[in-house]
């Protein structure tokens, strides 16, 4: 007869079988063709013939998530210590990550079968499967540790698996990338109970593969540890000299993953001025309510209210399992009811307080101006997702309490009938309508795989970084259009130019005029200094008319030094880019170029005025800004018509990346001019060598309009 030990490890092995039945289940779209398909909500094609084209920006997320993970899962096998130093997007920036979301957590899970298949669609869909598999298995050894019932834990884990917002959005796992959050709640319990080291560092771990998701989870994560933790420390307040120790190693191992992982975020932000200003998107409190979207769902809220009312009637608090130790094991309910309550808050513009009219405002809101980087986040809505651990784990209890006193065999019915009316509730138009206002949370899929023979094309003939031309900005319709590009270069993953992200930088301003230039030796030297030693041009995407220019340039040029084709298919046709001129950082190759005045006017809104410089290179190498490219401080002198200085100030801004033998590039400076109209004289000098001038020009300017 089997031990206890034993019947728990028969019932765990069970429900991970259940579990991943389930998780196949959900992306039951994709099993035909995993190395092809990708999945999506069925439910945005429904919005789409009402409002937008959900159905296709979805994709072009999708496609640009799926070439995030590839590079990742590519540099975890042959180069790990380049995934947050290493070139992905928008190629040259330094930790072009940091412009939107690093997605290491579902890189991890993807990295194993891409290193196996090297194909990016099946990679993603196992990492997929695996972030509805994860999630159930954590929260079923959260909730068996404090029930100690298979059924209730079983029951905890599937509604854990389920929540609708995972559910629904296969083209963003980072978002919802909790999983790991319910064995970061079970071991911070289990170090307070039990005092052990191991406990501590695997505290740690967990919430250190939290910090590799995003900042969603993140932030919810936190919002519950802090919930639990007060509670735990006061309670437990007599033993913190022997927890201290543990706490300090655990404190200081995130600490230092928080930097290595998000300090970045914060450099970009200092560096570059981005990541901030956004207004962020809430919900308000009855958007959670019957009805809609948000809704967590009748049954785990019906279960977890039963669990609520089960803890009401007193703490229930089992011995510990260790042996010798009789003291009771922490119920974590209450703590995490409230943490729960913290985020749902956290994602509301703010709190009614009843017969008042006022609003208590949402404590994100509030920590925006003194937590550097909030401000970047747009969609906090999604921190919400978090909360469904609370309502997932008082569940296990109100299940708990419909079977005590029952046999195995009513448990198991209960637990197969809770699961049976979950999925039903979220894939049958019957229930899903009526509760959460959409016909379904089926997943469809469509075929994403690019065309063999680009795939081909790309492995063989790409080398150094890539730059697909046409070559538009993020915040330009025309770039939904690189999507499929981010695609295609998963298949052979390296640095490109291609930019889909939450943020446009100074570096794709260049980028495109560089591009624009092509096929000049100036901009074929320029972009191979660079390291771009492959050209992409999207013959179905670019204008027929530059098309034919382009090629009509390369043979008036005879460019074959720089610029020689390499393949073709019926879409697309590459090109190996290279110099033959030499390369150097040294800053006294630049220097300013006779230029016509330039008038500018003063609006009284607005202090400063926009000039535009041009740099130019009076070498005969090709100037390349030292690494790590980024804008700098330059002292800009304004000079009257004496020659005298009567302004000089300091303005930010990013030298020409590179720039070819004899070529010039323009330079944008928002800067203030002196109080008085007239014609002035500016010019522009590094900080470190004043008197090296690389850019002037004369400026007549008007008086305030």
């Amino acid at each position: 007869m089997p031990g206890p030990r034993s019947r728990a490890g028969i019932c765990a092995a069970l429900a991970a079988l259940a579990y991943l039945a389930i998780a196949l289940f959900v992306l039951r779209a994709v099993l035909p063709s995993p190395g092809t398909r990708l999945p999506y909500p069925a439910l945005l094609d429904w919005d789409s013939r009402k409002d937008m084209d959900l159905t296709r920006l979805d994709h072009r997320d999708q496609s640009m998530v799926v070439s995030v993970v590839s590079r990742n899962a590519a540099l975890l096998g042959r180069a790990p210590s380049q995934l947050l130093t290493g070139f992905g997007q928008c190629h040259p920036m330094p930790r072009s990550y940091t412009l939107g979301e690093h997605m290491i957590g579902p890189s991890l899970l993807a990295a194993v079968p891409y290193a196996v298949t090297h194909d990016p669609i099946l990679s993603y869909n196992v990492a997929l499967l695996l972030t509805l598999w994860i999630p159930a298995l954590t929260m079923f050894a959260l909730s068996f540790h404090f029930t100690r019932s298979p059924a209730a834990a079983f029951v905890a884990g599937m509604l854990f698996q389920l929540v609708p917002g995972r559910v629904v959005d296969p083209s963003h796992p980072y978002v919802h990338g909790d999983l790991w959050a319910p064995l970061v709640i079970l071991y911070l319990y289990r170090l307070f109970g039990e005092e052990r080291w191991r406990h501590a560092l695997l505290f740690a771990l967990f919430v250190c593969l939290e910090i590799l998701e995003s900042i969603y989870p993140l932030v919810g994560c936190a919002i519950l540890v802090l919930s639990c933790g007060i509670p735990l420390t006061v309670r437990h307040w007599r033993r913190l000299p022997a927890l201290l120790p543990k706490i300090a190693l655990a404190s200081a191992i995130v600490l230092a993953a928080a930097w290595l992982v998000l300090g970045p975020y914060l450099a970009t932000r200092e560096t570059w001025r981005l990541l901030g200003g956004r207004t962020s998107v809430l919900l308000m409190l009855g958007d959670y309510g019957f009805g809609s979207i948000y809704f967590p769902g009748v049954m785990i809220l019906g279960l977890a209210a039963l669990g609520l009312v089960d803890r009401l009637g007193g703490a229930r608090r089992r011995r510990s399992d260790r042996p010798g130790d009789r003291r009771a094991v922490d119920d974590p309910r209450l703590p995490l009811l409230v943490g729960g309550g913290v985020i749902l808050w956290c994602t509301v513009y703010g709190i009614p307080v009843p017969f008042t009219g006022y609003l208590v405002p949402s404590p994100i809101e509030m920590l925006k101006s003194i937590v550097p980087g909030l401000d970047a986040v747009r969609a906090l809505i999604a921190i919400g997702i978090t909360a469904n651990l609370a309502w997932a784990f008082l569940a296990g209890f109100g299940t708990l309490l419909l079977i005590r006193h029952r046999s195995a065999v009513a448990a198991t019915a209960v637990a197969a009938t809770a699961t049976a009316l979950t999925l039903l509730f979220l894939y049958d138009g019957r229930f899903a309508k009526p509760l959460f206002s959409v016909w379904t949370f089926r997943l469809d899929a469509w075929d994403a795989s690019p065309k063999a023979a680009d795939v081909a094309l790309l492995r063989r003939t790409g080398r150094g970084a890539v730059l697909d031309v046409p070559y538009p900005l993020m915040e330009t319709p025309a770039a939904t259009n690189l999507a499929p590009h981010l695609l295609l270069n998963a298949y052979d993953p390296r640095p490109t130019a291609s930019c889909y992200n939450s943020f446009v930088a100074p570096v794709q301003l260049q980028i495109m005029e560089m591009s624009s230039r092509l096929p000049s030796p100036a901009a074929a030297d320029a972009l191979a200094a660079l390291g771009f030693g492959t050209l992409v041009i999207d013959k179905v995407r670019m204008d027929p008319r530059d098309l034919q220019s382009f090629l009509d340039g390369l043979r008036d040029l005879d460019a074959s030094e720089r610029i020689r084709p390499a393949g073709a298919t019926g879409r697309l046709i590459t090109y190996h880019l290279s110099s033959p001129v030499g390369v150097t950082n040294a800053y006294d190759a630049l220097g300013s170029v006779d230029a016509a005045p330039l008038a500018v006017r003063r609006d009284p809104r607005d202090a400063s005025v926009r000039v535009d410089l041009d740099v130019a290179n009076r070498g005969t190498e090709t100037f390349r800004l030292p690494d790590p490219i980024s804008p700098e401080d330059l002292t800009v002198r304004w000079h009257d018509a004496d020659g005298r200085v009567v302004r000089s100030e300091t303005a930010r801004a990013l030298l020409p990346m590179a720039l070819a033998a004899g070529a010039r590039f323009p330079v944008t400076l928002r800067i203030t001019p002196p109080s008085q109209p007239g014609r002035y004289v500016i010019d522009v000098a590094r900080p470190a060598a004043p008197e090296q001038i690389l850019a002037r020009r004369t400026i007549d300017l008007d008086p305030t309009s």
